[in-house]
């Protein structure tokens, strides 16, 4: 989890016209379909705000891309780790300043001056979150977390990490739908063939949304094995 990558793929996806995800895309269909349905079809289901929904798990997507499934060092690779302060977890980005230790570009660097009471706790911390991350303190005030560097078994896992959000996307994609499609069939004086025709529409922006995720994961897989 701890590595990532910067995104640029996607982006270039983008520049280059291939639409990977964009909810006002997702929403113009939404739109054509309310077009198509009778307006007591259009009425029974808000096809933009099921559109929306699963326009907010593609960006969640491309969050998890952007900042923690990447092949060089950031400091958004801490973004995740958890510090105990007196009972409660608080973010580590919030107790320190985070930066890349320029001398080697693979390890990162914590300034706790502002909380140095925390110390032991954030090389803890760091260890039970990142697993590969190797933690220790290198003054009153500073922790270093050494990364271990990119290997081909490294950017295999990234892959199969890579992977693993998508599958994991898809299925909030499809619970979306699946919600949709039961609520339209749940209204007793809807016809079949109205239910039959929003459920084809639903199905259409589903499938919109799970091509967007594939385009997703493409960009993200031939960035990684750069």
């Amino acid at each position: 989890l701890w590595y990532a990558c910067s995104g640029m793929a996607i982006r270039r996806l983008m520049v280059l016209g291939c639409d990977v995800w964009r909810p006002s895309i997702c929403r113009s269909y939404a739109k054509k379909a309310r077009s198509i349905l009778s307006e007591d079809e259009s009425s029974l289901i808000d096809l933009d705000k099921l559109a929306d929904k699963m326009s907010s798990a593609l960006k969640a997507l491309e969050w998890e891309y952007t900042n923690t499934v990447i092949n060089r060092i950031t400091p958004a690779m801490l973004d995740k780790v958890m510090v105990q302060v007196d009972g409660r977890d608080v973010p580590l980005k919030h107790l320190g300043q985070i930066s890349v230790r320029s001398r080697d570009a693979q390890s990162l660097l914590v300034d706790l001056s502002s909380n140095p009471e925390v110390l032991q706790e954030v090389v803890k911390s760091v260890e039970n979150t990142l697993e590969k991350a190797s933690p220790k303190l290198v003054s009153n005030n500073m922790v270093e977390i050494t990364i271990p560097r990119m290997t081909g078994e490294f950017r295999d896992s990234l892959v199969k990490l890579a992977k693993q959000h998508a599958e994991k996307t898809k299925s909030n994609v499809r619970r979306v739908r699946s919600k949709g499609v039961s609520e339209a069939k749940a209204m007793k004086s809807v016809s079949k063939d109205s239910v039959k025709r929003l459920e084809k529409h639903i199905q259409q922006i589903t499938d919109n949304h799970i091509d967007s995720i594939d385009k997703l994961l493409k960009a993200k897989t031939t960035e990684l094995l750069k």
